[in-house]
């Protein structure tokens, strides 16, 4: 997974890169091709719409081989946040910064996360500042596990439509 990240870094440096992002549809994975910037204008948009601040934390915990992932990486990037890069999993943690955990108020400023990380990490989403959640309607379950009882925390739905985003509720 960690070579899967300095490969994409490598391509996403070249300015006038294709960069292959795989996306699961049912059973089947679909490849597709994009312009560098295509995927940098929508991620630009995303991080304009949700705050993203230089310096805000993240967490990358989706394959970089697949959309999430690129979003991820790429909103990292573009917004000049800091990452944690952990290998892809469904059950996001929140990294230890040797901080004393008691008197943070967020772990994280934000995460891009896809349904099934929503649903195997509720007992850490209180803890993150803004999430942004990849599906095609949010599920009641996946509400459920998003409902908390922080009046400053931020959720958003974001809709994709050939495998980009394209549209994003709060």
């Amino acid at each position: 997974w960690q070579l899967d990240i300095l490969n994409f870094l490598k391509k996403y440096q070249e300015l006038q890169s294709e960069i292959n992002i795989n996306e699961m549809q049912g059973e089947n994975i679909f490849t597709i091709a994009m312009k560098r910037e295509n995927i940098q204008n929508t991620v630009q948009e995303l991080n304009n719409y949700t705050g993203i601040k230089p310096g805000d934390i993240t967490l990358i915990a989706n394959s970089i081989t697949m959309k999430d992932g690129v979003i991820a990486l790429v909103q990292a990037i573009e917004g000049k946040m800091v990452a944690y890069c952990v290998e892809p999993t469904n059950d996001i943690k929140i990294p230890y910064t040797g901080q004393d955990q008691n008197a943070i108020h967020w772990g994280l400023n934000y995460v891009y996360l896809t349904e099934a990380q929503v649903q195997h990490s509720a007992d850490v989403l209180h803890r993150i500042e803004k999430i942004a959640v990849e599906s095609n309607g949010i599920k009641d379950e996946t509400k459920h596990h998003l409902i908390s009882n922080n009046k400053d925390q931020f959720i958003y739905e974001v809709f994709s439509v050939k495998s980009f985003p394209i549209a994003v509720r709060k």
